[in-house]
């Protein structure tokens, strides 16, 4: 991230469209769809890559009608090609979970959770945690971002018989490649700071039924904070994620490294440290291993630029794009000049 700045205004949501069987017999079967629209950029012209919420098979959202009974249900299959995949997952459903659906015509009958929702039926709240150790996801092409069972969030079903998702976390994203002529690879990816980044964020199971949406209302509370978070990235052969270098025509690709954290994090700057190792490709057998690849504070803001750092609900901060190693002082593009 160097000069630091913002980028696409996420909007998030998960449309979770039902189709149904009108059956009555306890061998009943029903499906339904979740799709998901895409973040988009609201003050760039152009985006490095992009940049895909998807569902993966096991996902699993917790669904609860207004008497606090819930059932979970998991993903059976996913739909789409291109840059579309895996953007529609497919949930089948049999035997008594069809009945628990019974009402989804009705608008705001059910509520919904993901991931990892947890039910305290003592003060009827549903708990998602937002992990302090996250993962690099080099799968079907959503490398960058981070795995599955990360970003927490809810929905409500509506009149046209789907569950449109929100979220109040958001995303931290930076751009990394090497010069021409190196190897480096990263490891992990650390950010630190004053104040909590991520935690477990605890809602009433009624929320999405009882209130309009808001990325700022003050509906939840978080415990279990931690003010680091470290990105773990290993790519398919369990290796270090190798960043890319430019081509013999300049064409450059950067590796995409995603954070999910919660609203307010970074309002008072960050620290991050890359780890990872660095060569030059004819000495590849002295490449040494856990150096620090970058080592930075990251400020809130700068000075006669219209930069801000806080995270915001369902929005990614992306830092842009730069070189690892970091570049000395006066040159190239870093976080701050």
């Amino acid at each position: 991230m160097k000069k630091v700045v913002r980028i696409l205004g996420m909007c998030a949501l998960v449309a979770l469209a039902f189709t149904s069987c009108k059956k009555t017999n306890t061998n009943s079967t029903m499906t339904f769809k979740a799709s998901i629209t895409q973040p988009e950029s609201n003050d760039r012209t152009w985006v490095t890559q992009r940049s895909n919420l998807a569902w993966s098979m096991g996902d699993t959202i917790l669904v609860f009608d207004a008497n606090t009974v819930n059932k979970d249900f998991t993903v059976s299959s996913l739909n789409g090609t291109g840059n579309d995949l895996d953007q529609e997952a497919i949930f089948v459903v049999e035997d008594e979970k069809v009945g628990f659906l019974a009402d989804i015509e009705t608008p705001k009958t059910y509520s919904a959770f993901y991931p990892h929702a947890s039910f305290n039926a003592g003060d009827n709240t549903v708990s998602m945690t937002i992990p302090a150790t996250q993962k690099w996801d080099f799968e079907n092409g959503h490398g960058g971002s981070f795995t599955t069972n990360t970003y927490p969030m809810f929905g409500v079903n509506d009149a046209a018989n789907h569950f449109e998702f929100r979220s109040h976390a958001g995303i931290l994203q930076f751009n990394f490649a090497c010069e021409t002529d190196r190897i480096v690879r990263v490891k992990e990816i650390i950010i630190t700071a004053d104040d909590p980044l991520v935690g477990t964020m605890v809602y009433n199971y009624k929320y999405p039924v009882d209130s309009v949406y808001s990325p700022t209302a003050d509906v939840y509370r978080v415990t279990e904070t931690a003010n680091t978070v470290n990105l773990k990235c290993f790519d398919s052969n369990n290796d270090y994620v190798e960043l890319s270098q430019p081509d013999e025509y300049g064409t450059l690709l950067h590796k995409r490294f995603e954070f999910a954290l919660l609203r307010g994090a970074l309002a008072n700057g960050f620290h991050v440290t890359v780890i990872g190792d660095k060569n030059n490709p004819s000495n590849f057998a002295e490449m040494m291993y856990n150096q620090t690849l970058l080592d930075e504070d990251v400020p809130a803001s700068i000075d006669n630029q219209n930069v801000n750092n806080t995270i915001e609900a369902e929005k990614i901060t992306n830092m842009m794009n730069r070189f690892l190693p970091a570049y000395g002082p006066g040159e190239g593009d870093g976080f701050v000049h």
